[in-house]
């Protein structure tokens, strides 16, 4: 007998390739088990567990164990039967034998006694491994070019196995060999910004990537071996998370879903265009299919979808819709020709064809947060942003899971296998002869024209399809700077984005403007002080005003009436020429202000006019004839530079480089104004197109973008030269005037065919003989004449004046000429006399000493007075030694006096360069102290070098061996990116942590010294900083100062650099015929006299000012400025810095540095804590107990306390993991917030009174526990009873025996009240800090150098500090404060915390400084500490020698003659002045509290001697011993009382409750209740004793007053269960309502009563409810419950 051999595996493993099987179960020996199928000619024998095939049965062998396959009459049953391949006898012979068919082939027809043919290319899924062709019976498999197919007929596998896998990883590209064993990675390229998205070109060995830095977004291309690296699309990207290439037509696709559009550009970059913008949301993953011509892309928008549209851009449709939440990876299979994608929300892979049909779930499992996916062979590849792995799996089954590569602290984004099997040329590349200008792309194959050509963003398309050409309809955005004209289009997309045209006889462009009427560019040349128009057409230049201009600032055009206006800084004018006649007039002088800029409107037929002052400025608004005028805004903390015009919102828009801003108001309601930007660093010029607002960075050489009204910020563009891109001298001395060129002047009209000035004019009534002007008047014109000329009668014609005005200077021959062209170094009248008589000579006065170089005046008395007030020095030269006041102090060399103690102290403090306090001293370094080369000869800790901070001043700490992988032209962030010099301090965070931006001087220009930080001297009253590199003498814009000079291009020049014969500003301002030698007798200057083109001004020597009367200096205290970094000494003419004991002076002289160690950072996060240093790259596991509910640190030990609220404990671990963890205290009643003092060795902590609540209702207190060397005396006492009901953070002062925390009171409506407490260590008062405005604190820390203690409050988002007097109170971090932060601390300069895995610091004294690092292995963190000595300044010990027989802390009582204070632990008390404790024999539990007290259930108090109270006492000390007393323990007769009382109690309130409900039942009136809520938070029970909580006792005030009422009792007790109000609920009960106000009937017997309005005397207000019962609450500062029958 044939017996079978079973073996199980599971149906779907069984192999595809030996013959299709069918169906599912289990199978033996390749047989299916209990779910045979007949109709393949399977037999199911009688067992149930057995099939065998057909031809076993009836074959006279027993094939079944069961011996059931061969039956009597087994034959019958297929007799008669027509079965097409075969019959399968029947066991039930009286049925008909089953038709069943071949292998290949499946039954069909009614009778199903027909076979058809299986597709097994369709119906299985899987069945070859890529391509699969249907045959009779049967399939065949085969493989795409490179591969190769096993001999199972099936799979297909890569003839050369070297498939590498390219991968994105935080800022750098990688590739890891597949066919390695040992999973070898190597860095392709790294020290970018943000890596995202990765494709390659496997023919051209080309990889391509995405880097969405901010600001910096980029595609960048280089060889696969990392060399020849470039940039080629650098403009028009804001967040290009995905990268496609197109291997046969070559070009390069991409995503960008900040920007909503799918883009393409060619392989190289030059040309580029947005493909598709309509119906896409937020596209992510792009792949291609070149052989069909299509390109899909998953989009996580507002509806997720998978989208197909043609490679050229055309049927853009979602193919998947439904199942989708976050569709991130996406790939596809050419093989098969399917689409893959991965869900980051639902963790699932799936699959379908390529039009969406035959969906399919491939994997469910080992899913976390996928991001990118490739597939290669038979294999998906995935990249998953959790398990920092790339995870691999088959791409039929999803199994075979395996980890490629784990990269446990980085995060890996987009991946690409490179190999030159994954891309294959299905069809011929139809652009190959293209003959397009710009770009080529493939259509669909179902398209007739096999190749779209297509053209840049800003062009269009001949007529022949082929040839590009700019759209004249569409405007573009223009810049000039020096000699060079740049264009671009909007919303450019590529790399050499802008046309430069080089103008010849051009030498500086100062202004420019566009002239629509025949587009051509109105230019004003700086130097030749000429204005030109040039037409960019031929390059022709002619010079339309050749005289009287000197710094023209802003030129624009009236288009209408052919007008040019212009404003000239230096002339203080508004001018205008009509551009038919050529003849010019002043329209407006000031002289006060400076115009900038001028910007015309014609819609509203008005001029708008940007007036700059020294620190303030104007705008104003007139008619276009120079009448009307008005200020429409006032800015008197900025200077309004440049001007634009948003016509559709009808709004002028100004960028003011004083304040960093770009703000904008409406010209009809200019009172409200809107602050588009902020921070924008130094902007020159602006421009406007609809939203979208442009402009130009004096320092940075960036055209930057943003639309009002969003966030969206475009890509800064590079408009500076190629030459001078990495040239950090060029810094400071850029200036690109840009503008809009437009044509489009369509919302003109009616003023081109109505108004009186326009030349196109339909019915023109009145024609002027020289300008014409627009008036406000409809459609009329104002004649304007030019100067010397005045309107004849008929108010059209001009004619010479007869008499000159008042404004005017009268020539000899009659001629009449502006006052503003006498003495202007031109010759305007014909004789020329209106240039003589402008000299003045002068000299100094008698009393003046005169500098012997420049001729200086200076006051005698300053003569020899050891300061250099002449440049020369040459005041003190020959001078006699004349010694000091101060016999002890110190005489520098130059005669100067200072302190003995600052002599040898490393820092040079005699001024002007003398370093004679410095000199002749013997200075040694400690051990662990690295000396200095040179500079001031500083010791510094060891562990400050190589921290990249030039802590010497000459930098050698920071030597060549240091660690630093940087460029020389590169910076090194805190995050250890690497990005170019030239973007630090550029008011930009390109570190990704904002750490360029940390440590820039406010208005001062980075110059690369090398270095992160820079020295700082006082000069005068400016700042500059020494470096080693030779500083611009241009400084950083916004206001100058008295000490500088003002040019009318806006920088500011020292005067030495002023009327020295060389032209200094941009615009030559700084020089004139006039400069003269002006400082002669007319000089009234008490110090400095300074020569200028505009007369004599005054200065100050160094640590002096000019005073109101801008002559006279005086002295400047420096340490009002708050310059010093911790302590500041105010000298004559200087200032002295000095530190707290735990710092020392930095060697920029004003700064502080920590001594000890860098600072560690303690977090705890997901039940662990975790011990970082400062970069946070790594970080150390420290063992505690899980769920933290308090830490805090011992930064001289590294130990870590903690405590556990689940399980009542406290306890002690250390930062060194191989030191044991120990358990401090136990049974405490859930321990919350800690604080450790670290002089006493005390912990506080809050802890709850009710052991068993965790709610917000909780009892709080605050505990003292002393860390006892002896475990058996580690208890704590009851120090603080609180208020609130959650304390969310605890910091202390040991010093000054003080206790801080933040509280949180929740109120009835779901708000919160916070407060910032203090309280004594010796239980003596509790004072509040802060209240007010105090929501949510989430974080303290305490500042012991200046007494002030800061906190973080994420409701309202800002960080604010107090001094511990209360007074002060500011709020120094207004921005970056999420909602999860959490934690605080403060060190050196700096202000941290937590923020959900992220370390944010911020500059104390400067709010916008801020910087996010990524801490590793942290997710969110709920406690953030900072261990370092510093921040614990040790002292002396209070309880050093105390005799305390427990508990003993620092005491601030004046009255008390020792320095400490004993306590008793709680369940302890002390009768005799031994200050001996001693147990309790009865504990008793205070309400709701599960911690021992005394027997009167208050607080235990300190003990105090009876020696230690005078007479003279105060009640407090009295109130002491008085507490103290109450208690001791009492009689065992007391004890009988007591328990006697309480029965009786219980006794009385059980049969009133009884009473009540027996009432109740018998339908007597219900008893209402009611519960007040207003500020004071009460909650009555059914029980006669009134027993009620007052949680916060506030004075009432004016506003509505509500009260919960409700009906006492019930028919079961169930329906009203009312428990102790102290510990319910706080919230009104479910069903609550309001039933109204005043005296409305309410409908329901429970619910809110509105009271109605408090008039602040009180409540007395009756409200009656439906069943007649009567409520009154009166009282203001009493609740009381009335029931009124």
């Amino acid at each position: 007998m044939k017996r079978t051999i079973r073996f199980c595996v599971i149906a779907a493993l069984i192999c595809l390739h030996n013959g299709i099987c069918s169906g599912a179960g289990i199978f033996i020996n390749g047989t299916l088990i209990s779910n045979c199928h007949p109709e393949s000619g399977e037999f199911l024998c009688k067992s149930g567990h057995e099939c065998i095939h057909a031809s076993q049965v009836c074959d006279k062998n027993n094939d079944c164990t069961d011996d059931s396959d061969e039956f009597p009459d087994c034959e019958k049953s297929c007799s008669g039967v027509k079965c097409q391949h075969g019959c399968m006898p029947n066991i039930n012979t009286k049925e008909k034998g089953i038709c069943f068919c071949n292998s290949g082939f499946k039954v069909s027809g009614m009778d199903k006694d027909n076979c058809v043919n299986v597709n097994e290319c369709t119906e299985h899924f899987g069945a070859c491994s890529q391509k699969c062709r249907d045959t009779p019976g049967s399939f065949e498999c085969s493989c795409l070019d490179g591969f190769n197919l096993l001999p199972n007929n099936s799979t297909c596998v890569p003839k050369v196995p070297n498939a590498k896998l390219i991968f994105a990883l935080k800022s750098s590209v990688r590739v890891l060999s597949l066919s390695s064993q040992t999973k070898q990675v190597r860095t392709l390229v790294e020290k970018m910004g943000q890596t995202v998205g990765v494709t390659f070109d496997a023919e051209g060995d080309d990889v391509f990537w995405t880097d969405v830095s901010d600001r910096m977004e980029t595609i960048y291309r280089s060889k696969m071996d990392g060399t020849e690296a470039k940039a080629i699309v650098d403009t028009g990207l804001i967040l290009p998370e995905s990268i496609a290439y197109d291997w046969i037509a070559r070009n390069i696709y991409f995503t960008d879903s900040n920007l909503t559009h799918v883009g393409v550009c060619d392989r190289d970059g030059k040309a580029c265009t947005i493909l598709v913008q309509e119906q896409i949301d937020k596209p992510r993953e792009i792949v291609l299919h070149p052989a069909t011509g299509k390109m899909f892309w998953t989009d996580w928008g507002s509806t997720p979808a998978i989208v197909s549209a043609g490679m050229d851009g055309s049927s853009p449709l979602p193919i998947i819709t439904g199942g989708l939440k976050w569709p991130n990876g996406l790939a596809i299979d050419h093989g098969t020709s399917r689409i893959y994608w991965i869900d980051a929300n639902v963790n699932m892979i799936e699959t379908s064809d390529l039009e969406g049909g035959d969906r399919r779930i491939v994997k469910t499992t080992d899913i976390k947060h996928p991001f990118s996916m490739e597939i290669f062979a038979d294999t998906l590849f995935w990249s998953d942003w959790t398990s920092h792995q790339i995870e691999s799996c088959n791409k039929f089954t999803g199994d075979d899971h395996n980890i490629v590569l784990d990269t446990p602290r980085d995060q890996i984004n987009g991946i690409a296998i490179f190999h030159p099997a994954a891309q294959p040329k299905h069809r011929p590349n139809d652009c190959e002869d293209h003959q397009c200008s710009h770009i080529c792309v493939l259509t669909p194959v179902t398209s007739v024209q096999k190749f779209r050509c297509l053209c840049p963003v800003g062009m269009t398309l001949r007529s022949d399809k082929k040839t590009c050409r700019d759209d004249p309809k569409k405007p573009k955005l223009f810049m000039a700077e020096g000699a060079n004209l740049k264009s671009m289009h909007f919303h450019a997309i590529g790399h050499d984005v802008l046309t430069t045209t080089q103008i010849e006889g051009i030498h500086t462009i100062g202004s420019i403007a566009f002239n629509p009427l025949n587009n051509t560019y109105i230019i004003f040349d700086n130097m030749r002080k000429i204005l030109f128009s040039f037409n960019p057409s031929n390059n022709k230049l002619e010079a339309i005003i050749s005289r009287h201009l000197n710094s023209v600032r802003g030129i624009d055009i009236d288009v209408v009436a052919h007008n040019l206006y212009w404003v000239d800084a230096s002339k203080q004018t508004l001018e205008v020429m009509s551009l038919k006649t050529g003849e010019r007039a002043i329209l407006y002088h000031q002289t006060t202000y400076r115009p900038f800029d001028v910007i015309v409107v014609p819609e509203v037929k008005s001029l708008f006019v940007a007036l700059v002052g020294r620190g303030e400025g104007q705008i104003l608004k007139m008619s276009m004839d120079g009448v009307n005028i008005e200020v429409i805004i006032h800015i008197p903390d900025g200077e309004p530079t440049a001007l634009a015009y948003n016509h559709d919102l009808e709004h002028i828009i100004w960028c003011d480089p004083l304040k960093g801003t770009i703000e904008h108001a409406s010209i009809t309601d200019s009172k409200i104004r809107f602050l588009a930007r902020a921070n924008v660093g130094a902007p020159y010029s602006i421009a406007a197109s609809g939203n979208r607002i442009f402009w130009s960075d004096r320092y940075t050489q960036l055209l930057n973008s943003f639309v009002i009204g969003t966030d969206i910020q475009d890509t800064p563009i590079f408009i500076g030269d190629d030459k001078d891109r990495f040239n950090e001298t060029t810094r400071g001395n850029f200036y690109a005037a840009i503008g809009i060129k437009n044509t489009d002047n369509s919302h003109l009209m009616d003023l081109f065919d109505n108004h009186e000035c326009s030349p196109d004019a339909k019915n023109r009534t009145k024609s002027c003989s020289h300008i014409c002007l627009m008036s406000r008047r409809t459609n009329r014109a104002t004649c304007f004449c030019p100067d010397g000329m005045e309107l004849d009668s008929d108010d059209r014609t001009c004619v010479p004046l007869k008499i000159c005005l008042m404004s005017q200077f009268t020539c000899n021959d009659g001629a009449c000429i502006s006052s503003q062209f006498k003495c202007d170094n031109t010759r305007d009248c014909k004789g020329g006399e209106d240039e003589f008589n402008c000299t003045v000579q002068s000299t100094c006065r008698v009393s003046d000493f005169v500098c012997r170089s420049d001729q200086t005046c200076i006051p005698k008395m300053w003569k020899c007075d050891g300061e250099h007030d002449c440049h020369d020095h040459s005041d003190e030269e020959n001078c006699p030694d004349i010694p000091c006041p101060n016999t002890s102090d110190f005489r520098c060399k130059l005669g100067r006096c200072i302190p003995q103690s600052w002599r040898c102290d490393h820092v040079v403090d005699c001024p002007d360069k003398d370093d004679s306090d410095e000199l002749n001293c013997n200075f040694t370094c400690s051990p662990g102290e690295f000396k200095c080369k040179t500079g001031n000869h500083d010791c510094i800790q060891m562990d400050w070098v190589c921290d990249g901070e030039n802590d010497c001043g000459d930098g050698s700490d920071e030597h060549a061996d240091c660690d630093n992988d940087c460029k020389e032209d590169e910076f090194k962030c805190m995050n250890h990116k690497c990005i170019k010099r030239r973007l630090v301090c550029n008011n930009k965070d390109d570190c990704d942590d904002n750490s360029d931006e940390t440590r820039c001087p406010l208005g001062v220009p980075f110059i690369d010294t090398g270095f992160r930080s820079s020295n700082s001297t006082i000069r005068g009253t400016t700042i500059l900083f020494n470096t080693t590199t030779t500083v611009a003498p241009m400084q950083r814009s916004g206001k100058c100062t008295p000490e500088t000079f003002w040019c009318f291009t806006g920088e500011c020049l020292e005067f030495s650099k002023v009327c020295d014969g060389r032209m200094d500003c941009m615009d030559g301002s700084d020089e004139s015929e006039n400069c003269g030698d002006v400082c002669g007798v007319a000089n009234e200057c008490s110090h400095i006299c300074n020569r200028t083109p505009q007369g004599p001004v005054c200065s100050c020597p160094p640590g002096y000012r000019l005073t109101t009367d801008m002559k006279s200096c005086e002295d400047i205290d420096e340490c009002k400025q708050n310059i010093c970094g911790q302590y500041c000494v105010n000298v004559k003419g200087s200032y002295k810095c000095t530190c707290h004991d735990e710092y020392v002076l930095k060697s920029d002289h004003r700064t502080c540095k920590a001594k000890g160690h860098p600072p560690l950072f303690v977090y705890e996060s997901n039940s662990k804590v975790f011990i970082a240093p400062q970069d946070l790259m790594t970080a150390t596991v420290i063992p505690v107990e899980p769920v933290l509910s308090g830490l805090d640190i011992n930064s001289h030990n590294g130990d870590i306390f903690w405590s556990n609220d689940r399980k009542g404990i406290i306890g002690r671990s250390n930062i060194d993991p191989k030191k044991p963890r120990e358990i401090l205290f136990t049974q405490l009643a859930v321990p919350g917030q800690l604080a450790y003092d670290w002089i006493s060795s005390n912990i506080f902590v809050v802890t709850n009174t009710n052991q068993a609540g965790r709610d917000k209702r909780r009892n709080l207190v605050i505990k003292i526990c002393h860390v006892h060397k002896d475990p058996e005396k580690r208890l704590c006492a009851t120090l603080h009873q609180l208020l609130g009901h959650e304390v969310t953070a605890m910091a202390v002062a040991p010093k000054e025996q003080s206790i801080f925390w933040t509280e949180i009171t929740f109120t009835p409506f779901g708000t919160s009240i916070g407060a910032i407490r203090m309280g004594n260590m010796d239980n003596h008062k509790t004072t509040t800090l802060a209240t007010d405005e105090v929501i949510n604190p989430a974080g303290l820390a305490v500042d012991h150098v200046f007494k002030r203690v800061y906190w973080i409050d994420r409701q309202i988002r800002r960080v604010e500090v107090v001094n511990f007097d209360g007074s002060r109170r500011r709020v120094i971090i207004s921005s970056g404060v999420s909602r999860k932060a959490n934690g605080l601390a403060v060190f050196e300069n700096w202000v941290m915390w937590s923020d959900e895995g992220k370390n944010v610091r911020c500059r104390t004294d400067m709010q916008s400084n801020c910087m996010r690092v990524r801490v590793q292995n942290i997710t969110d963190a709920r406690h953030f500490k900072l261990l370092q000595q510093s921040l614990q300044p040790t002292g002396r010990d209070p309880c050093a020698n105390n005799s305390c027989s427990f508990i003993c802390t620092g005491t601030t009582s004046v009255l008390s003659s020792k320095p400490y204070t004993c306590f008793c632990p709680d369940g302890y008390s002390g009768e005799n002045p031994n200050l001996s404790c001693h147990k309790d024999q009865v504990r008793v539990r205070g309400p709701g509290n599960g911690t021992p007290r005394s027997r009167s259930g208050k607080p235990t108090v300190p003990i105090v001697s009876g020696n230690d109270i005078s007479e003279d006492s105060n009640e407090n000390d009295v109130s002491r011993i008085t507490q103290t007393a109450v208690t001791s323990e009492p009689s065992d007769d007391s004890n009988t009382a007591v328990i006697v009382i309480c029965v009786v109690v219980i006794l009385i309130i059980c049969l009133v409750a009884g009473a009540v409900i027996f009432y109740r039942k018998r339908g007597g009136a219900p008893k209402i209740f009611v519960r007040p809520y207003v500020q004071q938070w009460v909650k009555y029970v059914n029980d006669p004793v009134q027993r009620w909580r007052d949680n916060r006792r506030v004075p009432l005030t004016s506003h509505d007053a509500y009260a919960e009422v409700y009906e006492a009792g019930g028919s079961t007790s169930s329906e009203h269960n009312y428990a102790n109000p102290c510990y319910d609920d706080l919230d009104p009960p479910s069903g609550a309502v309001k039933l109204g106000d005043g005296d409305h009937r309410g409908e329901q017997k429970s619910g809110i009563l509105n009271l109605g309005k408090n008039d602040g005397r009180g409540f007395d207000y009756e409200n009656q409810l439906r069943d007649g019962h009567y409520i009154s609450y009166s009282q203001r500062d009493k609740l009381l419950e009335n029931e009124f029958a």
